[in-house]
């Protein structure tokens, strides 16, 4: 077998890899946000300033974990275009 069509089946491997366990990662923190968000809502102790400040790290949270997917995705991407010579010869 070719060795570079074998980094690019692990490549792709990995890339599903990564993507399931983001997607996940992403449920949970979704998740979790729910919740801290119903608690909020509840708490008499927590001033609005505060729970401004919550909101807007939780929104810093959800850019950063768009920019890093983003990111991966584009290296993936360029990572794959290394290897288009191993699937033409498929």
């Amino acid at each position: 077998m070719d060795p570079k069509q074998t980094t690019r089946q692990l490549l792709e491997f990995n890339k599903r890899v990564f993507d399931n366990a983001f997607n996940t990662m992403s449920s949970l923190q979704d998740e979790t946000e729910s919740l801290f968000t119903r608690f909020m809502d509840k708490s008499n102790w927590l001033t609005p300033e505060g729970k401004k400040i919550i909101s807007k790290m939780s929104e810093s949270y959800k850019t950063g974990r768009k920019d890093m997917k983003s990111m991966a995705d584009d290296n993936y991407r360029k990572a794959s275009e290394y290897f288009v010579p191993a699937r033409k010869k498929q």
